[in-house]
């Protein structure tokens, strides 16, 4: 009897052990488990961030392909508008240009009436002189 209780004390004691063992295992587990959710959400938080950072480089990429066709607007209306200063630069100069004959062409005009005048009042001159020498015969 003395022999089964003991057995019975080395088997309870073996399976105590091994309890304890299986504990320390669990134990064990429990903690690599928390390590692996711990990477499991870290892993996710940087999945999140890194599929905020792909959204935010595809916005910049759309952004950069609307300034690059806004760059293409200002080119287009920056040419028009150098076309239309030279079209008015031609317009003037041609402008002045008209001007300055016409000017010129006044000045003829006066100069030819100034001399019509003067051959007018010389005219004028001779015939009061002529008129006055009639009077005093």
């Amino acid at each position: 009897r003395e022999k089964l209780l003991a057995a019975q004390a080395d088997e309870e004691a073996a399976h105590r052990s091994e309890l304890a063992a299986a504990r320390e295992r669990v134990g064990a587990l429990e903690v690599a488990g928390e390590q692996l959710r711990a990477e499991l959400e870290s892993a996710v938080g940087k999945a999140g961030a890194g599929r905020a950072m792909m959204e935010d480089l595809a916005q910049v990429r759309a952004d950069n392909a609307e300034l690059r066709r806004s760059a293409e607007r200002l080119r287009a209306a920056l040419a028009e508008a150098q076309e239309a200063g030279q079209a008015a630069t031609e317009r003037l100069t041609a402008s002045e240009a008209a001007w300055g004959e016409h000017e010129t062409a006044q000045a003829a005009r006066l100069e030819e009436l100034a001399n019509e005048v003067a051959g007018l009042q010389a005219a004028l001159g001779a015939a009061t002189r002529r008129a006055e020498s009639a009077e005093r015969r």
